[in-house]
């Protein structure tokens, strides 16, 4: 098997590295039970050092992609049974050039509500004052924010309303599963514009959120009211999301037949 990598700049090595044979791996250019070529090769075509190459196989095995045995070299492991939400961002990327992006953002909203819902049913009794306090701190930092045209800031200041919140379940698992699916979400370049377009909505649902956290117990409804405004803002959004895509595809030059 021979793979010709583009060389890489050190600066960013690993880095690189990773994601080319990550990217390898999705695409299906090396598949599952395919066995790398040794180190030594691998360096060569990235124009790198062993050490560099070691170092990246390292992080692609934790990742769960590839797999080592010694005297057998390195082999891919099937990335659906193997891989972890990390690997979302990259799936988009690949999706998006496939046409499929459209399915992709629509299983990651799905997902995000899923989360969201498991979330709000714990919040109310394991948020502590000071946990309500600071989710109420970041949501008037996205207030702020909303006042400028700082896409990226809204979408920062978004995370830090939701990392305060899974922060105020007290739940490690909650975290470690929300916070990749809300970085693929944010990563996906299409989405900020839709979902950011008009920040008041996005105020006005964290205040619902914060009202509805603040209730007393008898007072307060279901969560899954909270969830149903999320699934509305997410149906529109991969409504407007979807005529963005036949606009580009409609717009896409013509392929003239050889």
């Amino acid at each position: 098997m021979s793979l010709n990598f583009t060389p890489i700049s050190p600066a960013s090595a690993v880095d690189a590295c990773v994601s080319a044979l990550q990217r390898a791996i999705l695409e299906g250019d090396l598949k599952a039970g395919e066995r790398l070529p040794p180190e030594r090769a691998l360096a060569a075509s990235f124009g790198v050092n062993r050490v560099t190459v070691r170092t990246a196989l390292t992080r692609l095995q934790t990742a769960g992609l590839i797999s080592v045995r010694q005297g057998s070299g390195y082999t891919v492991h099937d990335f659906a049974t193997h891989g972890g939400p990390e690997l979302l961002p990259g799936m988009a990327q690949i999706a998006r050039q496939r046409g499929q992006l459209l399915l992709i953002v629509e299983d990651l909203l799905r997902m995000r509500r899923h989360m969201a819902l498991a979330v709000l049913e714990v919040l109310p009794s394991r948020a502590e004052q000071a946990d309500i306090d600071s989710i109420r701190a970041a949501i008037l930092r996205f207030e702020e924010v909303a006042r400028s045209a700082d896409l990226q800031a809204l979408v920062d200041a978004d995370l830090q309303v939701v990392r305060a919140m899974l922060s105020a379940t007290h739940s490690p698992a909650l975290a470690l599963c929300m916070n990749p699916i809300s970085s693929a979400v944010a990563e996906i370049a299409e989405l900020p514009p839709l979902m950011y377009g008009a920040p008041e909505t996005n105020l006005a649902g964290y205040r619902l959120l914060l009202s509805w956290l603040e209730a007393s117990p008898d007072e307060r409804p279901s969560p899954q009211l909270l969830i149903a405004e999320l699934e509305r803002r997410d149906a529109h959004n991969l409504s407007q999301l979807a005529r963005q895509l036949t606009a580009s595809k409609r717009n896409e030059p013509r392929r003239e037949a050889p």
